[in-house]
């Protein structure tokens, strides 16, 4: 039967913690698809002239459901702007191409990112001829400037992060880059630009695909994300092997979420024009590589989430399989984890409110 992407239809089974923090079961779908089908709102911004696209989520986290998503592309000669506090929960930004400036730090590179936690407070600007999806909480800006109270306990202040991927091809601020091992089992052209997580673990890790294996040889082997993940194609197209084929496109604003419990196999449709955003990252990554990695003309460009380059168990699981190694498969119920430490704001009510219960007279 065919894999529907709506929680109505195909749902598996997932065991979390949630809600009032008891063990509960929800049903999500195995894997949700982002694009003009599913899209709950499409409106021009005023007076900006962008386009919004805005897919309604399950989980900020893209744990225990996929998250919101909004798109935002903007029309040469214009600017989108917009400043406040995340007020649904935590937002990162992706950037597919141009430009966009996060509390006055400018992301210029395909695949750059910033992260916001919760109850944070950013400066956003998108410029003109720029391409940036919006994944995490709701696309909310309350209309303040100060920041939640944090104790000490709290650890270190992390608020926001910056994922430039001249810093992975630099080596620098806990990113690096180095030779993809799981496209064609590690034997072809590929590279990863990977960000590790912060000191406080809060700030989630991250990932930026750049792909230059040949067609034949272009795909990844039935696998599972332990924390689920997003797909947020830049360029190219990506194709979700089950009973049936789903693909995803850079060039036309989609992009994917798969559920922990789906063991499925994925492979790659490079670009039939250059790409000249994604021709500068990979020519920059790809020079002076000592892993015999080659640059090429037509690569696929894409990042995941919940891919922790330093932990194992946040990588994709290749040794679990429900139906065997070779075959898809969905684990009806699992249990699993975040890769990163998931923050949460507490708010209470006034003291004649905050009794654990009720006094009897």
């Amino acid at each position: 039967t065919r894999l529907r992407t709506r929680a109505a239809a195909a749902a598996a089974l997932l065991a979390a913690f949630v809600g009032n923090a008891s063990a509960r079961t929800m049903e999500v779908p195995v894997q949700f698809m982002y694009n003009a089908t599913t899209v709950d709102r499409t409106f021009t911004h005023s007076p900006s002239g962008c386009t919004f696209n805005k897919w309604d989520g399950m989980d900020q986290n893209g744990v225990v459901g996929y998250p919101w998503i909004t798109t935002i592309e903007c029309p040469e000669g214009s600017t989108y702007t917009a400043e406040g506090v995340a007020a649904e929960g935590h937002l990162r930004f992706y950037l597919r191409q141009g430009s966009f400036t996060a509390n006055g730090k400018t992301m210029d590179l395909m695949g750059d990112a910033y992260w916001m936690n919760e109850n944070s407070y950013v400066e956003l600007s998108v410029s003109g001829g720029s391409f940036v999806y919006v994944v995490g909480a709701e696309f909310t800006l309350r209309n303040e400037t100060g920041f939640t109270h944090r104790l000490s306990s709290f650890g270190n202040d992390a608020t926001e992060r910056y994922y430039l991927g001249y810093d992975a091809i630099a080596g620098t601020d806990l990113a690096a880059q180095g030779h993809d091992g799981h496209i064609g089992n590690g034997t072809t052209n590929a590279r990863d630009l990977v960000f590790s997580k912060g000191d406080s673990t809060v700030d989630p890790p991250s990932i930026t695909v750049l792909n230059c294996a040949p067609d034949e040889d272009s795909f990844v082997w039935y696998h599972t994300h332990p924390a689920g993940a997003m797909y947020i194609p830049y360029a190219g197209m990506i194709c979700f092997d089950t009973d049936v084929s789903e693909c995803v496109s850079g060039a036309d604003g989609e992009a994917r979420w798969v559920s922990p419990n789906l063991f499925y196999k994925e492979h790659f449709n490079q670009i039939e024009e250059t790409n000249e955003h994604a021709q500068k990252v990979v020519d920059l990554a790809f020079a002076g590589n000592e892993d015999g990695d080659e640059t090429c003309e037509f690569p696929v460009v894409f990042g995941v989430t919940n891919f922790d380059p330093d932990d194992e168990e946040g990588q994709p699981n290749f040794e679990d399989a429900p139906n065997g190694l070779n075959t898809w498969g969905i684990f009806k119920t699992l249990i699993v984890r975040t890769t990163n430490i998931v923050t949460k704001t507490v708010s209470v009510g006034e003291p004649s409110t905050t009794r654990s219960r009720p006094v009897v007279a």
